[in-house]
């Protein structure tokens, strides 16, 4: 059986660590070509080694350090993908603060806000315009 997946390309934002390695090592199995950004360079490298090779080489993995909070971030993650269809885009950055909300100090909660909203509406921002005009994505 052919997965619905082999040869796709995919960005995954948290695509370092927990569900964002996770989805990519699991879309590298099955032959997608994954995209991995977060902010940890060293880590996005670990993980992009650790992926499945893609069955063609002409479109391997990759990995943008980046913060999904800053606009001008996802301006180089574009770049960096503007050559190859991108047919899945996987929002799984997050971060978490380990305690209650009313312990939770006002610069804590506005970086969740700004990496868990801000992080995924600027994603569909960069990447939705450049999906729908090859009439694709997900």
């Amino acid at each position: 059986m052919t997965s619905s997946l082999a040869g796709k390309r995919c960005v995954i934002t948290g695509g370092s660590r927990g569900i964002g390695l996770a989805i990519a090592q699991l879309f590298a199995r099955q032959g997608a070509a994954c995209t991995l950004a977060a902010r940890d360079a060293g880590a996005l490298d670990r993980a992009v080694a650790g992926l499945t090779p893609t069955p063609s080489q002409t479109t391997p993995h990759g990995a943008v350090a980046m913060d999904v909070a800053n606009p001008d971030s996802w301006e180089i993650l574009v770049a960096r993908v503007k050559d190859e269809n991108t047919d899945i885009l996987v929002n799984a950055a997050g971060v978490a603060q380990n305690s209650f909300l009313f312990r939770t100090s006002l610069a804590d909660t506005r970086q969740i806000v700004n990496t868990n909203l801000m992080g995924t509406i600027l994603g569909c921002q960069a990447l939705i315009p450049k999906m729908m005009k090859q009439k694709g994505g997900k």
